[in-house]
């Protein structure tokens, strides 16, 4: 019995690891291409999170490029505002978070889980104690991407997401407020 319970872990830990490789899931496919709202041309990717048609000249931002945008310009956010705003699905704003290009900050009341623990994590798909298991079991390290930080404060953000890396003190500062 022992042995059976065992290779389920295994299995489903091989899983896991086949999906951290792959970088892609089910629920989102990149952005790669775009057809121009204009005329109906293949948008080429020019620098950024910018997009410009080369009949046109029309210039879109990618997913990634609005929420950034939006970020920037209103601070730390939940992401259904965020989506309702830009128009880009929370699905996407959550796998942006599982990528590490965005997070929750620190101190807020409601965070992403550890894919193979379920703890709190402010981004990524695993907490560091998760991926150092995984990286010795494996015997090399995983992508360091997909290991998210775990919060050192409780509730004072309410849950909004920013940039990795960017308080609302960088925000205020960035915006004169306060």
């Amino acid at each position: 019995m022992n042995n059976k319970l065992d290779e389920e872990r295994r299995n489903k830990f091989l899983a896991n690891v086949r999906e951290a490789k792959s970088g892609i899931s089910q629920k989102y496919t990149f952005e790669m291409t775009k057809l121009c709202p204009d005329c109906g041309t293949k948008m080429k990717y020019i620098y950024g999170e910018m997009f410009e048609c080369p009949t046109c000249g029309k210039k879109q931002l990618s997913d990634f490029g609005l929420v950034r945008e939006y970020l920037d310009s209103h601070g730390p956010q939940p992401a259904i505002i965020i989506s309702e705003a830009t128009g880009v699905s929370v699905d996407v704003i959550d796998h942006f978070l599982r990528q590490g290009r965005v997070e929750i900050p620190d101190g807020s009341g409601v965070y992403i889980k550890c894919q193979s623990c379920g703890a709190d994590i402010r981004y990524g798909r695993y907490c560091p104690e998760c991926m150092a298991k995984m990286s010795k079991k494996l015997g090399k390290a995983l992508l360091a991407s997909d290991m998210g930080e775990r919060p050192t404060k409780k509730a004072d953000m309410s849950g909004k997401m920013h940039i990795l890396n960017r308080t609302e003190e960088d925000h205020d500062k960035k915006t004169g407020r306060r």
